[in-house]
């Protein structure tokens, strides 16, 4: 198993989002997880956008917040494929923090399994 963590700091409302490769299978997973915030508007609810850098599909998620956890969301990704993400909270009121910066690039270098 290859792992990568990546992390970036932003905003007030999110402390650290970072990407990890779970597991080279197919398809292969890819784990999202941050941290809520130390200071701010407590957090309700998170916006989690996965980019595929090749210009396939992009995805856009939200995740319910659990106050005292790191936070987190796997997705499948795809062989031979770069991905970034960037994280954003909500307050109570529905309010969106701003966005994150992007995370360094997570690639699956692995080809994928024959059949």
């Amino acid at each position: 198993m290859r792992h990568i963590v990546l992390g970036c700091l932003i905003a007030a409302l999110i402390a650290v989002v970072g990407m990890s490769i779970a597991e080279a299978q197919d398809p292969p997973r890819i784990d999202c997880t941050w941290r809520a915030p130390d200071t701010g508007s407590p957090v309700q609810q998170y916006q989690l956008r996965i980019l595929d850098v090749d210009g396939g599909l992009d995805t856009l998620v939200t995740v319910p917040a659990r106050p005292g956890v790191t936070q987190a969301y796997q997705f499948e990704g795809q062989f031979l494929r770069r991905y970034i993400s960037q994280v954003r909270g909500f307050d109570a009121l529905g309010r969106p923090g701003t966005w994150s910066a992007f995370s360094d690039t997570t690639v699956f270098e692995e080809v994928e399994p024959e059949p």
